[in-house]
């Protein structure tokens, strides 16, 4: 590439390889992205995309500022998958890069990416970036839907559920679920839980959080400790509880993380 820095044929070669790469185990990992670090850099300057995802993939724990850097170079030439972690890196800023976020997300969903669909519906859903526009979010959030993207369907539940479409919330978690997507188990198992279209099932939303929570999901791990502590639909084991209290807080959770600290039990 660096002998021969004009000719396209040699950049599409290369750039085939760099997603190969990027794709296979084994050929590029964290380990050995040092090494290559100077290699992709020279050739992300000579506008190779798949060496700036490389790059961008491999940096953004270590320096997020670089990785943006060639992301936001990948998305300026149309790249979109670069578009949507462009958004994403932005988005973690907080408040401030969420309106730059958005923009990321929007362009991206105009060009199909379901994953992107959702999360500019999340935006509008919940206000990030923008005012709440809770018509525009489930349009964006139908459209992922659509395209079969988990994140979306467990949303749109979250907002059948809030707006007492119960059909339509039960079969939004259900859809979740058969692609994977463990939240909507613990969803799922509060809608059991409070017998909201369904006859209520405290064995059933317990067994629901279980799997939740086994499958590593905090929400699940949460509400699955909440119901071995009180034995609701399972019977009561306080010390069982208490470990899944802690692993939940472990996780992220901030009810668990409330009810540690509450308790006074160390998590960390």
């Amino acid at each position: 590439m660096d002998r021969y820095p004009d000719r396209p044929e040699a950049a599409k070669r290369l750039g085939n390889l760099l997603s190969e790469a990027r794709t296979s185990q084994g050929k590029i990992d964290q380990s050995s992205f040092a090494a290559v670090k100077p290699d992709l850099t020279r050739a992300a300057e000579k506008g190779v995309i798949p060496a700036m995802l490389l790059l961008g993939q491999f940096s953004r724990e270590t320096d997020p500022a670089f990785a943006l850097s060639w992301y936001e170079k990948a998305a300026e030439k149309g790249n979109v998958p670069a578009t949507v972690e462009t958004g994403l890196i932005y988005g973690s800023r907080g408040p401030e890069g969420e309106t730059k976020a958005l923009e990321y997300f929007t362009r991206a969903a105009d060009a199909g990416d379901s994953y992107a669909k959702y999360l500019a519906g999340e935006c509008y859903y919940f206000g990030k970036g923008t005012p709440a526009n809770i018509e525009k979010a489930v349009e964006y959030l139908q459209q992922a839907r659509a395209l079969n993207e988990p994140h979306a369907m467990d949303l749109l539940g979250a907002y059948y559920r809030k707006t007492r479409h119960f059909d339509q919330a039960l079969q939004s978690f259900k859809d979740g679920i058969a692609l994977g997507y463990t939240t909507s188990l613990a969803n799922l198992g509060v809608m059991y839980m409070n017998g909201e279209g369904v006859p209520a099932n405290p064995a059933v939303a317990a067994n629901l959080f279980k799997q939740g929570a086994e499958k590593g999901d905090p929400s699940g791990m949460f509400d699955y400790a909440v119901t071995l502590w009180d034995g609701t639909g399972v019977r009561k084991d306080r010390k069982a509880a208490m470990d899944w209290f802690k692993r939940a807080a472990q996780a992220g959770d901030r009810r668990a993380i409330e009810w540690c600290n509450q308790n006074k039990i160390p998590f960390k």
